[in-house]
């Protein structure tokens, strides 16, 4: 075993505190790196305060792992000692069912192991995560780094990064195609920075005046301070009962008439996409009436 130290919570309600652990051995495909960066995701927050109720503890978060190669197992064949490499969200499949063999091991027929909190295979204890010193991991779960880029600034693609990338990609967004961001935090940043790359026309929706200077540093083409906007509406809705009203919710969390008035609004600002914002914003009223539905069947 491989003895290391990292941060660790003892409970929901507990800090992180210093915590002295093992990995295991090197196996023949496993690649052991010195961690020198790790990102924070809102979802370390979660798991570490049990807010999803499924948290072992002791529990080391972090799945945005950059670091440096310092081990190889005999067979590993894509890393050397000396390389950056980084880890994700998850470091072990099942890798004989259709979805691992179809390169979707996110969606494992035996659940795919997670970088923490995750029953560990090899050891039969619990997976560790990157808020430590070191980490042993099988190369196929293990992504190269290119040395051109800041090893700090990398972490966060492990997560956010391609939260927002992948389906920016699926949709194939690109040039002459306009982009709407709704806030500008962990996965916001990232999204206006690759939609701005991919040549899309990119408009942040944010609460804070304080964030103009920053989304257009970071590419946006335009920003609507969503509070201003929503004042205005409030006020329209006053005016007219009959097309405002009370503020509905749909199952994702959003209030269904305040993103179908952003639509709005984005509608005649680009008249361009007008079939495909209508379309959306019915969507969004009938997901809405859907939920409405169920809750007074309950």
């Amino acid at each position: 075993m491989v003895s290391t130290k990292g941060y660790a919570a003892q409970g929901a309600h507990e800090p992180l505190k210093p915590f002295s652990f093992d990995r295991r051995d090197p196996q023949p495909r496993d690649v052991q790196i010195e961690i020198l960066f790790c990102g924070v995701c809102h979802s370390d927050l979660h798991i570490v305060r049990n807010e999803w109720g499924r948290t072992i503890y002791p529990c080391v978060p972090g799945h945005e792992i950059v670091g440096r190669v310092v081990k190889v197992g005999r067979e590993v064949r894509k890393f050397k000692e000396g390389d950056l490499a980084a880890v994700g969200c998850m470091v072990d499949s099942d890798r004989v069912c259709p979805n691992c063999r179809a390169g979707l091991e996110q969606f494992c027929d035996q659940g795919a192991t997670l970088t923490y909190n995750s029953e560990d295979k090899h050891t039969g204890g619990v997976t560790y995560g990157g808020y430590s010193k070191s980490i042993v991991v099988d190369q196929d779960f293990v992504l190269r780094v290119p040395d051109r880029l800041d090893p700090a600034a990398a972490a966060p693609l492990l997560c956010a990064g391609i939260t927002t990338y992948s389906p920016l990609r699926k949709w194939k967004v690109g040039q002459g195609q306009k982009v709407g961001v709704v806030g500008l935090g962990g996965l916001g940043h990232m999204a206006l920075k690759f939609a701005n790359a991919f040549g899309a026309n990119v408009t942040l929706f944010t609460t804070s005046a304080g964030k103009v200077a920053d989304a257009k540093r970071l590419g946006a083409d335009d920003v609507v301070i969503s509070k201003v906007a929503q004042t205005r509406w409030r006020a329209r809705a006053r005016r007219d009962p009959a097309g405002g009203g009370a503020c509905k919710r749909v199952s994702f969390g959003f209030p269904a008439p305040a993103v179908g008035r952003i639509l709005d609004w984005w509608d005649r600002r680009n008249s361009g996409d007008a079939r495909l914002l209508r379309r959306t914003r019915n969507r969004l009223r009938y997901r809405d009436d859907n939920n409405r539905q169920n809750q007074r069947s309950l």
